[in-house]
């Protein structure tokens, strides 16, 4: 074994290694520094206020280039001289937490009804009155579930998948209502009666809440008014001023009160939110709503009545933004190959965890000036004049621009396919060059260690399996990652969704051990959840390397902190061993030097 050490990181060190080396050198020994002298600390340590030594990262904190940080709310760390913070088993904790009990849900905190995972148990005593009422999964008080009687979790579960209806959205007394049944009941029997039936939309209450009327979806009428072409240099996108939903009822009832199913409760309707929020491609046709005359949840509501009626339509994307003054897009989709960005993705450009809608989709051109919106395909340009003010001199203009964004996909259509030869020819993948698998190699399950608690950056596709096959998924994945300069391994397998697979690109996130802890095998991927065909990419040796790194007369280390090891095979060169060390720890801020150590096994391997 021989070791390498950085005489501008230790420049102090190798003065001393020299000093007491002089009687063996026939010249005084000179060094030259490169940088100003400095002292460093072992991983999982930071320097001390005074510059006088070392202090371990306290429990409570995660050590960071040097630094020992608070862990984050939502996390905490029991340990000291740690990496990393572990997530909280459920619910948050306050900034620095060093103990798993730390972590409280919002219903612990409230000092209410909780299931023993801590979730809001439906039910809720009303303390000010003394009655009950019931509240959503999220904590949410339903003010017209107040009663003085108990309520039961049971009856809450009912009565929590409605939301009443304002006056203001109910067209009373039309002569076209589509009643399914009218019974006498109290509010519980009818919202039940409503919600065992899948063709119920809504309900009407009246004559004191004694008798109730069911109504289909049928009653559910959108209505868009003046719609004109183009959008923000789009011709083709649809474009509204203003969009009105409304509910028919009977009328005749002095003290009506109507409730209807929440979304999701829409049994008829097969429409799924997506975790991914960004189709690739296959929108084919745009509708545009100005946010200052239109709600979220009725452009939601008449994109999907409207993609529902169309063969050609498997799905559509709703977005949220400032553009214009306000504007709501429904974007229609056909077929779509490739879905992307799941909620905690890294952004695209590479800056670790997306804390903004992950490749939403906006680009710069610096030569017109302006940026250009990829909306699952269709293009837009945003130029000054179409921003407000207060979002021109921003950074971010992602964030400042897209406040929504979500897929929804109707599970009830065909796998794929145009629906009918009028939707015109389907979208066909681009070609997939084999030879990028050169440039990977396949690691088995016992090269990769799985920690669901260590959650790491990921940025995630979902691949239609009616257009590609699993060995051109896999190409494509591969392809993908050797884009991306961050992408360090790559996973295909299964998506949530059986009609996809799920891609996911990883950074490097190899662990080789730790502080006085020699390692005993190769470093490894960490992953937070169990592989399936994972890659991960080689190392490209190629290009200079300017060596800062001198040989020192010493060949054991007592004590030392490990942070990487590269294992060549028996085919490559000693050398390349040494320009891969020196690359490593050049780019390390923490590194100091390294060691090289030859193994002749019947592999024979360097390290």
């Amino acid at each position: 074994m021989v070791i390498f050490l950085n005489e501008s990181r230790l420049l102090e060190g190798v003065q001393g290694i020299l000093g007491n080396l002089r009687s063996m050198l026939t010249s005084h020994p000179e060094l030259v520094s490169v940088a100003p002298p400095t002292f460093g600390c072992s991983h999982g340590y930071r320097l001390s206020s005074d510059g006088a030594g070392c202090v371990v990262c306290p429990a409570g904190s995660f050590y960071q280039q040097g630094a020992c940080l608070l862990c984050p709310q939502g996390t905490y760390q029991e340990l000291e001289g740690r990496d990393f913070c572990t997530r909280c088993p459920r619910g948050s904790s306050p900034a620095g937490a060093s103990a798993a009990n730390q972590c409280e849900t919002d219903c612990e905190r409230r000092g209410l009804r909780c299931s023993r995972s801590g979730d809001f148990l439906l039910a809720q005593p009303n303390f000010l009155s003394g009655g009950w009422r019931c509240v959503s999964n999220e904590g949410v008080e339903l003010e017209w579930t107040s009663r003085e009687e108990r309520l039961t979790d049971e009856e809450c579960s009912v009565l929590t998948r409605f939301q009443a209806v304002p006056e203001s959205d109910l067209m009373v007394g039309a002569g076209d209502t589509d009643v399914l049944r009218t019974m006498t009941s109290d509010l519980s029997a009818c919202l039940h009666a409503c919600a065992v039936e899948p063709s119920c939309h809504h309900v009407a209450l009246f004559d004191r809440r004694t008798r109730c009327d069911l109504y289909s979806s049928l009653n559910a009428v959108c209505s868009a008014s003046q719609q004109a072409r183009g959008f923000l240099g789009n011709p083709r996108a649809e474009r509204f001023h203003q969009l009105r939903c409304s509910l028919r009822v009977r009328g005749g009832a002095s003290d009506l009160f109507v409730l209807r199913k929440n979304g999701a409760e829409l049994q008829q309707q097969s429409f799924v939110r997506m975790r991914m929020r960004k189709a690739v491609s296959g929108v084919f046709r745009t509708q545009v709503f100005s946010s200052r005359n239109t709600s979220l949840s009725d452009v939601r509501r008449f994109c999907q009545d409207g993609c529902s009626r169309d063969a050609c339509c498997h799905g559509f994307i709703l977005n949220q933004n400032v553009l214009d003054g306000g504007s709501l897009l429904c974007g229609w989709l056909r077929a779509p190959l490739v879905l992307m960005c799941e909620d905690e993705d890294w952004d695209v450009i590479g800056q670790g965890p997306a804390n903004r809608i992950c490749g939403v989709g906006l680009s710069y051109s610096k030569q017109q000036r302006s940026f250009e919106f990829d909306f699952g395909g269709e293009k837009f340009t945003i130029t000054d004049s179409a921003l407000p003010g207060d979002s021109r001199n921003r950074k971010d203009y992602q964030a400042a621009i897209i406040s929504f964004q979500a897929i929804y996909l109707n599970t009830a259509a065909a796998a794929g396919g145009s629906g009918s030869a009028s939707c015109g020819a389907a979208e066909v993948p681009a070609p997939l060059n084999a030879t990028v698998q050169l440039r990977f190699q396949s690691l088995s399950s016992a090269e990769v260690l799985v920690d669901p608690q260590r959650k790491q950056p990921v940025l995630s596709f979902w691949l239609s399996k009616n257009d590609y096959s699993s060995q051109n998924a896999l190409l494509w994945c591969l392809t993908r990652c050797d884009e991306e300069e961050w992408c360090s391994v790559t996973d295909l397998g299964e998506s949530e969704s059986d009609r996809f697979f799920r891609c996911a690109l990883y950074p490097d996130t190899r662990v080789c051990g730790g502080y006085d802890q020699p390692i005993k095998r190769s470093c490894r991927p960490l992953l937070d959840r169990v592989t399936n065909n994972t890659y991960s990419k080689k190392v490209d040796l190629s290009g200079p390397v300017q060596s800062f790194y001198e040989r020192v007369p010493f060949q054991k280390m007592v004590s030392y902190s490990v942070r990487n090891r590269v294992t060549l095979g028996q085919n490559q060169l000693l050398p390349d061993g040494f320009r891969e060390c020196e690359r490593r720890c050049d780019e390390d801020p923490c590194c100091r030097g390294f060691g090289f150590v030859h193994e002749t096994k019947s592999g024979g391997k360097s390290s």
